[in-house]
Parts: C-alpha cells; sequence; structure tokens
C-alpha cells in the first residue's frame, strides 16, 4: 500500500532531527563527534564578484579577496540547484545537516564566509513551515519511483505557500542510463508547482557529474574545499584544550572526509597515503583487516573479485564492527589501494581494464603507494597500462598525476594524455586533470597558433537579443586569428618582459599556465598585442607590414561563426550550429563556475578550427560600445562610424565577445554582444589576437 504525503512528511521530518546524533569524527581520544556538533559549514566556489560580473559591470579597481556563497545561500536563492564535488567533499554531510537544521528551527543562518575582517549581518534564511525530504539513489529503479510516485504525492500535498518541500536527491551519479529522464520529470513538477518556496536539491560527484544530462533550469555549482581558517576554528571548538598545532591543515585535510582523518590520527594531512596510513596506525589494525575489507568491497560493487587469497565470506561487507571513518568512500579506496599494493600487479591491471572509470581513484593512489616505496611494481604498472589500447589514454592520465613517470615511456605517456585533451572522449574532469598535467610539463600544444580567415561576406548579428540586432551583412577582408585565447603562460612572458603587473591569481600556479590570461583590462590586451607585433616582427613571425591586435567585433563574430552567409535561423547561433550541445563549452550549463585549460571542449571549435569562442572567457575587442552598459551607442549594424577608434574616453566600455564560464547559453553564443568599461577585469574576461595587415 503506497504511503500518504503527510506519513512520508512525517517519518522524513522525525529521521531529519535524528541526523543530528549520526557520528561524524573521532576525537583523538576516542570520543565519537556527532555530525550536530563536528560539522563545518560548506562553501561553494561561487562568489559575490561572479554573480555581479553576470551583468558585466565595471571590474574592481584594485584586487581584493573573494567572498564565496555558502551552500545554504545558494539553495535558499536557487529554486532547483545541483551541488557537485569530488568523493569526501561533504556532500551528504550537508545535506544531513541541512535536513537536521530545519527540523529543529525556523531560521538557518547563511553567512558567507568567517574569514571577514569586518562585521557584517548574516544572512537568514526562513525555514518556517518547510519539511526537509532526504533520498539517496542507489539505482536507476529508486530516481525512477521517486519521479514517478513519491515527488507528485508530496508535491500535491504541499500547494499551500506557508508550507513548502525541501526535496534532497543524494548520489544521483548512482541513477543509471535512464537518469536524464527521471531528473527532467522531477525539474518539471518542482518547478511547475504554484508552490515557489519548494527546492530541488541534486548531489553528484564531481567525476561523473559532466556525463550526466541535467536539464538546463536547474542551476550548478561546485562545493569548495576547506580552508585552513575553517578548519582551524573547528579543531579550536572540539579540541580546546589540547596542544594541536598543525593537526589537520595539509593539503589533503582540505578535503572533510580527510580531514576527519587527519583529526583522530593528529597528523597534518599533507599526503593523502601517509595520512591514511598514519591512521591505519592510530586506531591499531595490525592485521590490515579495515585495508582487506575496502579492497573486496570495491572488487563486489565493480563484480571482479580476483582469486588470490582467501578470504572470510564477512570481509568486504559493510560491518558493524568497522571503524567510522572506514566508512566514507574516500577513505575506502585509499584503504583499497594500501591493501592493492601488497599484492600481484597483475590482479590491479586485470581491475582497471575491467572497469576503468570506477577503479581509477584507487589506481591512482596506488600508484603515488608503489612511486617511492616499490619503484619496479610502478614500471611493471606502467608498462602493461600504456600497451592496452582499450584503456591507454586513462592509464596515461593516472601515470601522469603520480608524478613519476619511467622515462622509456615518457613520450607515450604525454601523447596519450595529449590526445585526450585533443579527442575530447573523455570525461570533462578527465580533460581537466590532462590539460593539468600537460601545463606541468610544459603544454607541447601550439598555443599560438593562428587560424586563417578568408576575405568575404557574412551575416551578422541575431535576433535573440535587441542590442544584435537587426541581422545584416558585411564584407570583411581576410585576417588570422588566434586558436586559442592568450594563455597564463604567455601572457606571464610579457609582463615578466615589460614589467606589467599581472594580477591573476593563476599566474604562479604551474597547473594552470595553459588557462586563459584574465583580470585584463582592455589596456592590458592592446599592450600585449603592441609588444607581440614587435616580437612576432623580429623573430619572422609575421611581417613588417603586418600588425598583431584585438579582433573587431565583426571579426570575432566571423572567426566564431563560420563566416555564415545566412539569416534563415531563429534561435541563438553557436560555433558548431544552431542546436545546444552539451559538452562544447565551458558555461553555466556546464556548472564549473571557473575557467578552465583552453581547448577542453574540442566538440565546441569553429568550422575555422577556433576554440573556446564561446564560454570559458569573455573575450575584449577592439569596438567601441559606449557609455551605457544597458544600451549601445555604437549599436548594430556595424558602420565605419569611429567605433574602432583607438583612441576615446574612459568612460565609453570597449565590447566583450563569447560568454564565460557563469553565462548562459543566452550569452554564451556567437551573437550576443557584452561590454566593459576599459579600466575593468575580472577572472570571467581575457583576449585573443588577431594578425592582419598594417591599415
Amino acid at each position: 500500500m503506497m504511503e500518504s504525503a503527510t506519513e512520508i512528511l512525517e517519518q522524513h521530518m522525525i529521521r531529519s532531527a535524528s541526523f543530528g546524533s549520526e557520528p561524524l569524527l573521532v576525537h583523538p581520544d576516542g570520543r565519537v563527534i556527532d555530525l550536530a556538533t563536528g560539522y563545518i559549514p560548506l562553501l561553494s566556489t561561487f562568489t559575490t564578484e561572479d554573480k555581479a560580473a553576470k551583468g558585466l559591470r565595471k571590474g574592481k579597481e584594485t584586487p581584493t579577496a573573494p567572498i564565496y556563497f555558502s551552500l545554504l545561500e545558494l539553495l535558499r536563492d536557487n529554486q532547483t540547484l545541483l551541488l557537485t564535488g569530488p568523493s569526501g567533499s561533504g556532500k551528504t554531510t550537508f545535506a544531513k545537516h541541512l535536513c537536521f537544521g530545519i527540523s529543529k528551527q525556523h531560521h538557518v543562518a547563511c553567512n558567507k564566509f568567517f574569514e571577514k575582517t569586518t562585521d557584517e549581518e548574516i544572512a537568514q534564511w526562513d525555514v518556517g513551515g518547510l519539511h526537509p525530504c532526504y533520498f539517496a539513489v542507489d539505482a536507476d529503479h529508486t530516481l525512477e519511483a521517486l519521479a514517478c510516485n513519491t515527488i507528485p504525492i508530496l508535491l500535491a500535498k504541499s500547494s499551500s505557500s506557508n508550507s513548502g518541500l525541501i526535496i534532497i536527491i543524494d548520489a544521483i551519479e548512482n541513477a543509471g542510463a535512464n537518469s536524464s529522464q527521471h531528473l527532467s520529470n522531477m525539474v518539471t513538477q518542482v518547478l511547475a508547482s504554484p508552490n515557489k518556496r519548494h527546492r530541488l536539491l541534486l548531489l553528484s560527484d564531481a567525476k561523473t557529474h559532466s556525463e550526466l544530462i541535467v536539464p538546463l533550469a536547474v542551476v550548478r555549482h561546485n562545493i569548495k574545499p576547506v580552508s585552513i581558517v575553517q578548519r582551524r576554528q573547528k579543531i579550536s571548538e572540539l579540541a580546546p584544550a589540547e596542544e594541536t598545532g598543525a593537526i589537520a591543515l595539509g593539503d589533503s585535510a582540505s578535503n572533510p572526509a580527510l580531514f576527519a582523518l587527519a583529526f583522530e590520527a593528529k597528523q597534518s594531512g599533507d599526503q593523502s597515503e601517509a595520512l591514511l596510513d598514519a591512521w591505519v596506525a592510530a586506531i591499531d589494525d595490525t592485521e590490515d583487516y579495515v585495508a582487506q575489507n575496502a579492497f573486496y568491497q570495491m572488487c563486489r560493487k565493480i563484480g571482479r573479485v580476483p582469486k588470490v587469497e582467501t578470504i572470510p565470506e564477512c570481509i568486504g561487507r559493510d560491518l558493524p564492527g568497522l571503524p567510522l571513518l572506514a566508512r566514507s568512500r574516500r577513505v575506502r579506496y585509499l584503504l583499497a589501494a594500501r591493501h592493492l599494493s601488497k599484492l600481484s600487479m597483475g590482479v590491479a591491471f586485470d581491475l582497471f581494464k575491467h572497469n576503468p572509470v570506477e577503479t581509477a581513484d584507487i589506481l591512482q593512489s596506488l600508484l603515488t603507494r608503489l612511486r617511492e616505496a616499490f619503484p619496479q611494481k610502478f614500471d611493471d604498472l606502467a608498462r602493461a597500462f600504456l600497451e592496452e589500447d582499450i584503456t591507454s589514454q586513462r592509464a596515461a592520465l593516472l601515470l601522469a598525476k603520480a608524478g613519476r613517470i619511467p622515462g622509456h615511456l615518457d613520450d607515450q605517456t604525454i601523447r596519450q594524455t595529449l590526445n585526450i585533451v585533443t579527442e575530447g572522449r573523455l570525461t570533462f574532469a578527465e580533460r581537466q586533470d590532462a590539460a593539468s598535467t600537460l601545463s606541468q610539463v610544459g603544454d607541447p600544444r601550439n598555443l599560438a597558433v593562428l587560424a586563417d580567415i578568408p576575405a568575404s561576406r557574412v551575416a551578422l548579428g541575431s535576433n535573440t537579443h535587441v542590442n544584435s540586432q537587426p541581422m545584416h551583412g558585411l564584407s570583411i577582408a581576410a585576417f588570422r586569428i588566434g586558436v586559442y585565447p592568450v594563455t597564463v603562460g604567455q601572457y606571464s612572458t610579457f609582463a615578466n618582459a615589460t614589467g606589467r603587473q599581472l594580477v591573476s591569481p593563476d599566474r604562479r600556479d604551474s597547473r594552470k599556465q595553459n588557462f586563459p590570461a584574465t583580470d585584463v583590462t582592455w589596456h592590458d590586451a592592446v599592450a600585449y598585442c603592441g609588444w607581440l607585433t614587435a616580437r612576432w616582427r623580429s623573430d619572422g613571425t609575421i611581417s613588417k607590414y603586418e600588425q598583431v591586435r584585438l579582433p573587431s567585433e565583426p571579426e570575432w563574430e566571423k572567426a566564431a561563426s563560420g563566416g555564415r552567409n545566412s539569416f534563415d535561423f531563429a534561435g541563438c547561433l553557436y560555433p558548431w550550429g544552431t542546436e545546444w550541445r552539451n559538452d562544447a563549452s565551458n558555461c553555466e550549463e556546464t556548472g564549473l563556475n571557473s575557467p578552465c585549460a583552453v581547448g577542453l571542449f574540442p566538440k565546441g571549435a569553429s568550422s575555422y578550427g577556433c576554440h573556446d569562442m564561446t564560454g570559458n572567457v569573455w573575450e575584449w575587442c577592439s569596438t567601441l560600445w559606449g557609455e551605457d552598459m544597458t544600451t549601445p551607442s555604437f549599436s548594430y549594424p556595424w558602420q565605419d562610424d569611429g567605433r574602432e577608434a583607438a583612441e576615446a574616453s574612459p568612460s565609453l566600455r570597449r565590447v566583450l565577445r563569447g560568454g564565460c564560464f557563469s553565462s548562459g547559453r543566452m550569452k554564451a553564443n556567437c551573437t550576443y554582444r557584452g561590454s566593459l568599461e576599459p579600466d575593468g577585469y575580472w577572472r570571467g574576461n581575457g583576449f585573443r589576437v588577431v594578425v592582419s595587415h598594417c591599415s
């Protein structure tokens, strides 16, 4: 018999109230700390600056520390929300703490961040009348039952504006092949309800969510690692009389699951595997029973149990006697790798070949262990990995991330890592990891390469926004344009040579030298073009009759749209066509909310081969806009009316095109026209160069 809405809500309210007493951490003295006491408020990677810059407001005069939105604020402000984070990032803990808080009080504090040096009013969320409902997905049928039965019953009951539902769907990555249909069904139902207090929160692992097709109406954000300030504050609360020193302040401990390990073991948490070993020693597991159990849990999950040793039937199960922290998925990965390091490398290879996605984190930890302690095992496994055609790209990525590649395999590993980026067949998360590796070894791509754009008459504009109207034709001379935006590494060379300031937070990060150069003003971009003109003339890259400059607005649009000559389309135009593609652009729908390495979306390249023309970062053009952000003084159709003047009043804005990581698809396209004051800058705008004959 199907339960009524009242029965479901009552059960979930009782369950939510119980979440606060669930065990979360273990004090070094052995005391168990519950969720209500040990929880650390989590932040997103979304900042107040990002929110303001969606409207392309004026950039900062001086760099300031970012203010991050808390996860609570994002849920308060968005009716449907997807939060993603890596294993152990605290997704489930956040959801349960939220349910517990709603069950106990009428207001939930939504303060942004306690690192602030000035007092600021704490934002509040009135949760009176809200009913939390937490569901964890373990298979496709779970999501189907929710979408088709449970949620319709709940929504029909909670139509009053004085009440509302907080529907939380955890671990949607477990939903299976039909997840997109069920997710779309749920989102449609929630948004169609007249009760706007309803909230739908989806939680997913960051490594798998890029493969999910989530409705575009869902706002997407990532969970930020826990800062040192947050960790210090929590430790001072939990162990005020202890000599804590640098406990849990290392890089690995920024992950909440590993913070818990570091706290119990009284370790800094600098490196995950060393931290795990210290924790195993602290719990006095001399037989490595916990690691063996975690390994066989993983084997049973993927359906591949090796016959390498005699094991008790109970091994590989969630047993009541297991240490609390051994139940965390992130910790189980590390434990499984610890046990796997004691077995034949043939076992590791067989498991990876059977399921390279599910075993990737475990194999990554294994390689890190083997790199120093067992170099011969490392070499044997590396050789086997790279000889397997099916998994060679993923294997190369694991080897590259491990930080030590056998010399005779170096070229092969880098080549396969490069293929991950250029072919775009693996997940976005894997492409990001590959690009990070390439950046650290010196990206072998020619990131300064230019695309030839022939002279032709093209169609410009669209009917999707008033500022892009009217559509019109224009003859444009031949030019060459950067296939990629100017990168951090390229701009850093210019800044070092000229003494120009580079304020981008990525400037010294070896993993991000192939990211677009951001936080650059229009004047910075123009100065870079002048410097590059002299340099390329000197080395013969261009002739003395050519110059490097910013693209004009028509040139940019032509390179993005592929030189279209038809007005026969009604919606948005993208470099790949008129139909939206989920894996073609780093924009709001991708949910990264940050720039990424250039060229990670090969499916989104224009017909001229230009990458990142939409999304990633807004790009400066040479063209003037006017003083008013909303309405351009220099409107379409484009005319030779002084809008390409190199000198102009600093109050006159310059055109930005293409959208950025936080732009929706109505802005991240070939025809939307944006603008910013020439002295403005933020982390969402950059530029690419054009080479043309001197006028």
